[in-house]
């Protein structure tokens, strides 16, 4: 097709030669202001974009993005972020994390927490732990704990402890059934011990007591006691029985 065949190619914005030096509506532009840098309606800066529709933006190789100042991204809608590789996050300050509705976090593989500061954690509402594998806790210091209220169901535990030092003020405790084999040594210094068992038993494989001083005062005691029997047995000698009652 030749070129110059008397055809308009590309249109005019105005159809007046003679008016071309009038400008068309700027719209959110303002050509009064067009070297300041709130001349993009809407927006402040010296390179301002003003989108009204969809935006659809694809890189295919590296993208480097520095920004000497302030950032700040307002999203009206929802956001989706993947990440295919690896993703690093580093904040040289103070971080704020404000969440107005549910919070789930899902990792599906080993996850480390380091906390080189102190940690302070408050829950105005229930906890629930949830442990389908093992747990374990190591405490290098000390563990302080103050609870109102500590209740737990344990179907099976095992504490083995090298050495146990108890400061009791009061402890009362009422059990139903209690049983108790004791294999190792165990010291504690109570100021009250009150214990009101309903039934007791109790087997120790080797039990030791080791007293410095005993003392009683007392100032007025009644006793009444019904009897006494004792039934001793040898290898070679025949059943002793010894019987007691009172005068």
């Amino acid at each position: 097709m030749p070129v110059f065949d008397q055809s308009t190619k590309v249109g005019r914005k105005v159809v007046d030669p003679g008016s071309d030096k009038s400008l068309p509506d700027g719209k959110s532009l303002s050509y009064g202001a067009m070297t300041s840098t709130t001349a993009l309606a809407g927006t402040t800066g010296l390179d301002c974009k003003l989108v009204h529709g969809d935006r659809y933006q694809i890189v295919n190789q590296k993208m480097t993005e520095m920004i000497g100042g302030d950032e700040m991204t307002m999203i009206g809608g929802k956001e989706t972020h993947i990440v295919g590789g690896n993703e690093i996050y580093m904040c040289g300050g103070n971080r704020i994390d404000t969440i107005v509705g549910n919070l789930t976090m899902m990792v599906l593989s080993s996850t480390t927490y380091l906390y080189m500061g102190a940690v302070t954690a408050i829950y105005m509402a229930t906890k629930t732990d949830i442990m389908l594998g093992g747990r374990t806790s190591d405490d290098a210091t000390w563990d302080y704990q103050n609870k109102v209220f500590d209740g737990e169901n344990i179907l099976l535990q095992q504490q083995n402890i090298g050495a146990t030092n108890v400061n009791m003020g009061i402890q009362v405790q009422f059990i139903g059934l209690l049983t108790q084999f004791v294999l190792s040594l165990n010291l504690g210094v109570n100021a009250i011990n009150i214990t009101g068992n309903l039934f007791k038993t109790r087997g120790d494989a080797l039990s030791a007591s080791l007293q410095g001083a005993l003392t009683k005062l007392i100032g007025g005691e009644v006793g009444a006691q019904g009897g006494t029997a004792e039934v001793n047995a040898t290898a070679n000698a025949g059943p002793h029985i010894c019987a007691n009652t009172p005068a």
